[in-house]
C-alpha cells in the first residue's frame, strides 16, 4: 500500500497559515493579560483605599500620616523621606526610628489591608531601587502605588469631593519599589512645633513660608539626568483610588507633546514615551490642583492654573 507524503510546498503552506494566526492571536492574547493586571490592579488598589477608610474610622476622622516628623528638642517634618516597608525591614534600623515608620500610611494601615500584596503593581517587575537588598533583613514589601501627601493628617469628612479627589496613584511611574515607598506630591512643612496639614493661603506668595501651604512632587529617577519614569504603567495610564475608595483606569499624557487637561491629568506635557515634562500648579504655584482637598474641581478660584517645568526649582 502506498503512502502519499505532504510536499514541501503543503509543508510551506501550513507553515505560513501557522505563523498567520499565530500573529493574529499573540497580540489579542497580550491584550487579554494586560487588561488582566489592570483589573487586579484595580481591585487590589481599591482595597488599600477601603484600608486608609478604616484606618480614619479608628482615628477620629483622620487619614493616615503621608509622613514622619521627628521629635526631640528640634522636631521637623521628613516629608522627602523614603519609608522602609515594613518598619522593621532594614537591617541595623534603631528602635525609634522603626517606631516613627510604623506610624507612615504604607505601615499604619497594614493592619487593615492583612496583604502584602495589595501594594505592589502587579505585572511590573519589582526593584531595589531605594535601598540596598542586601541590608533587607526580611521579606520586603513590594510597593507600587503612592499616597496623596496632601491628605496628611487630614480630616475625611473635610474632603470636598470625595469622587473625586484622589487618594492614591502611580504617579511615582511605572515602579515596583522593594521595601520602600513614598508620598507623592507632599506637602512642605518646615516648622516642627506646628501642625503639618494642607491649608489655602490667601496670598500666593506667602505659600512656600506656611506649613502645609505648599506641596511638590517627587519623583523616582532611572539616570540624573531623567526628570522622571514614564507614568505608563498599564497602557497609556496608570490606576487611581479616590477618597471615597471608587477605583479606576486613568488616562495619562492625553496631549503628547502638547498641554493636558488641568482637570484630569497633574502634569502638562509628555514625551512621546510618556514620561511628563511640566506640571500643573494652581495659582502663585502653592499646590498641585488635582490633590488639593478643598477643591471642588471645577476652575480653582476661576483663575487657571500655571505649568511649571519638572526641571525647574519650585
Amino acid at each position: 500500500m502506498s503512502r502519499r507524503a505532504f510536499t514541501l510546498i503543503e509543508l510551506l503552506v501550513v507553515i505560513a497559515i501557522i505563523a498567520i494566526l499565530a500573529a493574529i492571536l499573540f497580540p489579542v492574547f497580550a491584550q487579554a493579560k494586560a487588561a488582566a493586571l489592570k483589573t487586579q490592579a484595580i481591585s487590589n488598589m481599591k482595597q488599600q483605599g477601603t484600608a486608609s477608610i478604616l484606618y480614619a474610622g479608628d482615628y477620629e476622622d483622620l487619614l493616615p500620616m503621608a509622613f514622619p516628623k521627628a521629635g526631640g528638642d528640634y522636631p521637623f517634618y521628613m516629608y522627602n523621606l523614603w519609608i522602609p516597608v515594613p518598619q522593621d525591614v532594614q537591617r541595623g534600623d534603631l528602635p525609634e526610628n522603626v517606631e516613627m515608620w510604623s506610624n507612615v500610611w504604607i505601615n499604619s494601615t497594614a493592619p487593615y489591608r492583612k496583604s502584602t500584596d495589595l501594594v505592589a503593581a502587579p505585572g511590573v517587575s519589582p526593584e531595589p531601587a531605594i535601598f540596598r537588598e542586601e541590608d533587607f533583613v526580611k521579606k520586603p514589601t513590594n510597593v507600587g502605588l503612592t499616597f496623596n501627601g496632601l491628605l496628611n493628617d487630614y480630616p475625611l469628612s473635610a474632603v470636598a469631593s470625595p469622587s473625586a479627589l484622589p487618594m492614591y496613584t502611580q504617579v511615582l511611574g511605572r515602579a515596583n519599589l522593594k521595601g520602600a515607598s513614598l508620598a507623592t506630591p507632599t506637602l512642605v512643612c518646615f516648622d516642627g512645633d506646628q501642625p503639618c496639614r494642607y491649608q489655602r493661603i490667601a496670598n500666593p506668595a506667602d505659600c512656600q513660608n506656611s506649613n502645609g501651604g505648599f506641596s511638590q512632587f517627587i519623583f523616582l529617577n532611572d539616570q540624573p539626568e531623567t526628570v522622571s519614569r514614564t507614568m505608563w504603567v498599564y497602557g497609556h495610564g496608570q490606576i487611581w483610588v479616590a477618597s471615597d475608595t471608587s477605583a479606576r483606569y486613568r488616562r495619562m499624557g492625553a496631549n503628547i507633546k502638547g498641554l493636558t487637561d488641568y482637570r484630569t491629568d497633574p502634569f502638562a506635557d509628555y514625551t512621546a514615551d510618556g514620561r511628563p515634562g511640566a506640571q500643573w500648579r494652581t495659582a502663585g504655584g502653592c499646590h498641585a490642583p488635582l490633590f488639593v482637598p478643598d477643591s471642588d474641581f471645577g476652575a480653582f478660584d476661576g483663575v487657571y492654573p500655571e505649568t511649571i517645568s519638572l526641571g525647574s526649582p519650585l
